[in-house]
């Protein structure tokens, strides 16, 4: 059994495989193409998915020799190769001004450890975290952009600006109020 992280390597991302048996290998093959290695002891191994491979799932081979048969003994096993970090959000609701405001923004593919990050000035009231979280109360009704960017552990980044209308919210049309008398209950129709 091995245990692969990440999960779901781009090309060029350093991977580490966790498993029994592996300072036997002598070969490291990814979809076809021979990938540099190194064996750490007897359980661990790490190797570099090699760039120019397609997303999706992807063989991985090991080889190593067979005291029973002459050569090498392959053990593949598929990997899903990421794709290209992206930004999915492509679109913000909605939101009036001084209401509270919570949006998550999501990205896909990548080496993952996503980290976020705002690109421009954003709305005034409002923050972005770096797990991809924007919240806060925006001030002042309008259309604006809102100018994000994720980065991966391997330091690819994906951008995108998105627009955030904000809306007036309700506003109170009464200047005044009758005059009230003590001990008397107050009523306005």
């Amino acid at each position: 059994v091995w245990k692969m992280s990440p999960a779901e390597p781009l090309p060029g991302t350093q991977v580490t495989l966790d498993g029994h048996g592996l300072m036997l290998v002598r070969g490291v093959a990814v979809g076809g193409r021979a990938a540099a290695f190194s064996v750490a002891g007897d359980t661990s191994l790490r190797f570099t998915v090699p760039r120019g491979l397609p997303p999706g799932k992807t063989p991985i081979t090991l080889e190593s020799p067979d005291a029973a048969l002459p050569g090498a003994v392959v053990r593949p096993r598929d990997v899903a190769v990421g794709g290209p970090l992206t930004i999915t959000t492509g679109a913000l609701s909605p939101t009036e001004t001084g209401a509270l405001y919570v949006a998550r923004l999501f990205a896909a593919g990548g080496a993952g450890g996503d980290q976020w990050t705002g690109t421009g000035p954003l709305r005034a009231g409002l923050r972005l975290s770096p797990s991809g979280v924007l919240s806060g109360f925006p001030q002042g009704a309008g259309s604006g952009p809102v100018a994000v960017a994720v980065t991966d552990r391997s330091g690819a980044v994906a951008r995108v600006s998105l627009v955030l209308e904000v809306g007036t919210g309700p506003a109170i049309q009464t200047t005044s109020l009758p005059p009230a008398q003590v001990g008397v209950p107050y009523r306005v129709h």
